[in-house]
């Protein structure tokens, strides 16, 4: 398939089943997987209607990502989709958080403002972290060299190459020691794309409305 949807979730609760509902009406059910984090939270029995691609430990292990960082199955949405492209062939994924709610327009009609975009990472706010930023210096003090940025990951289109380069810069600095927290994903992901010179769109630059 060309692109996915996925949805982030912990359980099987309402809000995630109802969503999970839409998307599979607009989009087609075939193209619609959750990613269950089992690693913050206990594995879950799921409908068998819903395609669930699992965050455990023993996957992040095959991944070569530690699973002992603080809440790291949800604060490190990174994880969440280096695991997916190890499971599904896709060349990208819209990623949406399970909280996220759509207005004045479905969710299919929102991604379609983006189909001509051909951007490798599609997210908000994508601009350089200030260095008063919550997250600055969490990359530069394990030896990043490049410039950090940050974004916010609710709903973000990611390829399979964006994906890997974040991947790769996630694998380069958890383990070096720092004073700083481990950096969240909106920091590893948007600071990677841009290292690796991967094309980067603004979600908002193609809002449908004001």
């Amino acid at each position: 398939m060309d692109e996915v949807v996925a949805i982030r979730a912990h359980r099987p609760d309402r809000r995630t089943l109802r969503v999970h509902t839409m998307f599979a009406r607009q989009f087609g059910a075939e193209r619609v997987f959750v990613i269950a984090d089992e690693v913050t939270s206990p594995p879950q029995s799921w409908p068998a209607d819903i395609q669930v691609v699992r965050i455990t430990r023993d996957k992040l292990h095959q991944l070569g990502l530690r699973d002992d960082l603080r809440d790291s199955g949800w604060r490190c949405g990174d994880y969440a989709q280096a695991v997916l492209f190890d499971a599904v062939e896709a060349d990208r994924v819209w990623m949406f958080e399970n909280d996220v709610a759509f207005s004045r327009l479905s969710a299919r009609e929102f991604v379609s403002f983006y189909d001509n975009v051909a951007a490798d990472y599609i997210s908000f706010g994508v601009i350089p972290l200030r260095s008063s930023g919550f997250w600055s210096g969490t990359l530069s003090s394990r030896g990043f060299t490049g410039e950090e940025w940050h974004c916010f990951y609710p709903v973000t289109r990611v390829s399979r190459a964006a994906s890997d380069a974040s991947l790769a810069l996630r694998q380069r600095v958890q383990h070096v020691p720092s004073a700083l927290m481990q950096p969240n994903d909106e920091t590893v992901m948007a600071s990677a794309v841009v290292e690796a010179g991967l094309s980067v769109y603004r979600l908002e630059d193609a809002l449908p409305f004001p």
